[in-house]
């Protein structure tokens, strides 16, 4: 992953499921929900321009449907540590957690520490053979 200094307008936050992501864009204001699948993901990605930052949580793999969507359509896209959102969400005194909930902190974080965040880069095809490999045996 690599730092990127450029300007973000804009910050989409997403919460990850195995079938829905919740998604909060911080320009409009909107929060709604959009299938976990290529397809669809593949046309979410294309409404986005790129000065929006999409920040998600690592999410056991759910994500990765995501962030390889943002990916090929060249939009910069963040996957945060879970641990450090909560903490983030919990420093603001909220402490109820809906996915709704989740996804606008997501954009508010990507929006307070953006010039911070490295940037996903999908790994190379080597690597993600060695990965699975590894995990395998």
């Amino acid at each position: 992953m690599t730092q990127v200094a450029n300007i973000m307008l804009a910050f989409i936050g997403c919460d990850v499921g195995k079938i829905w992501i919740v998604v909060h864009h911080s320009r409009t204001g909107r929060t709604w929900s959009v299938r976990n699948n290529a397809k669809e993901l593949a046309a979410f990605a294309r409404q986005i321009d790129n000065t929006c930052l999409v920040v998600c949580e690592a999410t056991g793999g759910y994500e990765l449907a995501l962030l390889a969507a943002m990916v090929e359509a060249a939009i910069p896209a963040h996957r945060a540590d879970a641990r450090k959102v909560k903490a983030f969400i919990r420093s603001d005194g909220i402490l109820s957690k809906t996915d709704r909930i989740d996804a606008i902190a997501l954009a508010r974080y990507g929006a307070d520490r953006h010039a911070r965040l490295s940037r996903w880069k999908a790994p190379d095809a080597e690597r993600a053979t060695l990965h699975v490999l590894v995990h395998a045996r």
